[in-house]
């Protein structure tokens, strides 16, 4: 599965027309993760770290979080430094920040 990977001091938006994994990783490491679905219709499956490699997402897969179309997940949790972020359909939109 290929992987469409960035690197960002604390935020991005994405957006992404096929089915593979987005992997964001964060040079600031702040004290809380938010991402926001700017989607309306597509969900979002994703996994988070702070420290290391996260877990590869699959669609609402076990030990993932899921944010459906239009949602907004916000955690508090220091130093998260990556997040890899799958959509359940094509068209998935979204920006990722940590705080």
């Amino acid at each position: 599965m290929a992987a469409n990977v960035v690197t960002k001091v604390k935020s991005y938006s994405g957006t992404q027309a096929g089915s593979f994994v987005d992997i964001v990783n964060f040079t600031m490491k702040g004290d809380t993760l938010m991402i926001v679905n700017r989607s309306s219709s597509v969900g979002i499956s994703f996994t988070f770290t702070s420290s290391g490699t996260a877990a590869t997402p699959t669609d609402k897969g076990d030990d993932c979080y899921f944010l459906p179309g239009g949602g907004t997940f916000s955690i508090d949790v220091p130093g998260v430094s990556q997040v890899q972020l799958i959509g359940d359909a094509t068209g998935m939109a979204y920006t990722a920040s940590v705080i």
